[in-house]
């Protein structure tokens, strides 16, 4: 692994990353990689419970809670309150890049992302926004106009950006997800049986309660066939856990801290086809059928299906 030259000190990097598992794992991605080269890393995560759920798994890096601001409809009356909160967290930024003599930022996406990259664009610091999407939402559009340089998940996404600024880098993957666990162990690890075949059903760090249901459904006429684990966001979790009380096969979890272990137990994942979703099937080797839950999933879906 690529070490600071003796010549070149550490840098100092912060990554705001919060809002959404796909903005937070990458994140936390690229934090151990640049923590294994020597560099010192704060992560900028938001208020929501997923965050702190998925940060406390990782008590060697430095996480500080900024606001996630997300802005309304224009034109709207919450404008007024946007704008006062998105100065509040502009200059928190601001103070916060001083105390840790940032070097760089990273925005790994969503309005969380906004605050820091321009705080530090004014400064004149090094700003980068990631993106997995082959659809950019408006905050990434917005962000990339303060930033160095934009770095993409994929090619095809290059266009809704200056092309000039951008470098396709591919979505990071943290260095656990990396390593193929025993399917045995996994199972054991999550108190599933060893003799049954797994369905494993997602719907992204918040949970999908359409797709939860449709599952539940499908359950029912399946007993006999397969268990299902089904992560079902934290919002959809009480819904989910009484309506298949009945049913033994059913695993029902809030939030899985243990993904690598998950992908290892099942048989089949079926998913929400999000753009970190997308990216899994290079470095799984479970199969993956997907759902489509918004316009927008098929835009980074196709890419990675004509890849084959």
């Amino acid at each position: 692994m690529t070490q600071p030259s003796p010549t070149r000190r550490p840098l100092n990097i912060v990554i705001a990353c919060g809002g959404t598992g796909g903005h937070l794992f990458p994140g936390i991605a690229v934090a151990q990689e640049l923590k294994k080269r020597g560099h010192k890393v704060t992560l900028l995560i938001s208020q929501k419970k997923v965050d702190a759920q998925a940060s406390k798994n990782y008590g060697d890096l430095d996480f500080r809670v900024i606001e996630a601001i997300a802005m309304p409809k224009i034109p709207s009356l919450g404008l007024l309150g946007f704008g006062l909160r998105l100065y509040k967290t502009i200059r928190f930024s601001r103070n916060l890049l001083d105390e840790v003599s940032a070097d760089a930022v990273i925005g790994m996406g969503g309005f969380t992302s906004f605050p820091p990259v321009y705080a530090a664009h004014r400064k004149g610091i090094r700003t980068y926004v990631h993106d997995s999407n082959a659809l950019p939402g408006k905050a990434n559009r917005m962000t990339a106009k303060c930033c160095t340089n934009v770095l993409l998940g994929i090619e095809e996404a290059r266009h809704y950006f200056n092309p000039a600024k951008c470098i396709v880098t591919g979505t990071p993957v943290r260095q656990e997800m990396e390593v193929r666990k025993d399917r045995r162990e996994a199972r054991e690890e999550l108190n599933l049986p060893q003799d049954r075949r797994m369905v494993l059903v997602m719907g992204g760090s918040q949970g999908a309660r359409n797709l939860n249901s449709l599952v539940i459904e499908a359950a029912r006429q399946c007993a006999e066939l397969c268990d299902f684990l089904i992560i079902t966001g934290s919002a959809d979790f009480e819904r989910v856990s009484q309506l298949t009380a009945d049913m033994p096969h059913v695993h029902v979890i809030e939030f899985c801290s243990a993904m690598a272990s998950a992908y290892a137990a099942a048989d089949v994942v079926v998913s929400r086809s999000g753009a970190s979703w997308a990216r899994r099937p290079y470095w799984c080797p479970t199969p993956l059928p997907r759902t489509t839950t918004r316009p927008t999933t098929p835009a980074f879906s196709r890419p990675t299906a004509r890849r084959g």
